[in-house]
């Protein structure tokens, strides 16, 4: 921490603490401000890459695309997968009873969650839906090409 001392911004060197204390609660309230900005750009993102540009591929009949400046633009399926609300217990004795008892530990990890539902929408393989939440979706990714 030591390096937390160092004087980053000599801008404050003769300031006061009545300074010192306005400019730190100004600090605060640009980090919630640009907290608040990542997530309407998050949401952007999100409706970008899961609505708007996988119903354009889909209507324009392709799964991939380069484009020079951006990369390559590709859709892949996705899945949200949950355990449904008040139902962890059961759903904690089925996957043991079905032999993922590996999954839990202490909790169950919802990329392991996901994994496993995927896999099993894969194999053809039942799971209760009474008990898991499996919604599938489309979504857009980019990468360099």
């Amino acid at each position: 921490m030591a390096e937390d001392k160092e004087n980053f911004y000599p801008e404050y060197d003769d300031a006061t603490l009545l300074e010192l204390a306005t400019a730190q609660k100004a600090a605060k309230e640009e980090i919630e401000a640009l907290g608040k900005e990542k997530t309407t750009w998050q949401k952007r993102f999100d409706h970008l890459r899961m609505v708007l540009i996988p119903e354009k591929m889909e209507e324009e009949g392709i799964n991939k695309v380069d484009f020079d400046g951006i990369g390559r633009v590709t859709t892949e399926a996705n899945l949200y997968a949950s355990i449904i609300k008040d139902k962890k217990e059961e759903a904690y004795d089925w996957l043991r009873d079905n032999g993922h008892g590996d999954l839990i530990n202490g909790t169950v990890n919802a990329s392991s969650l996901k994994a496993f539902l995927k896999e099993c929408m894969r194999n053809g393989e039942a799971f209760p839906d009474d008990l898991f939440k499996a919604t599938p979706y489309m979504m857009a990714k980019i990468t360099k090409g």
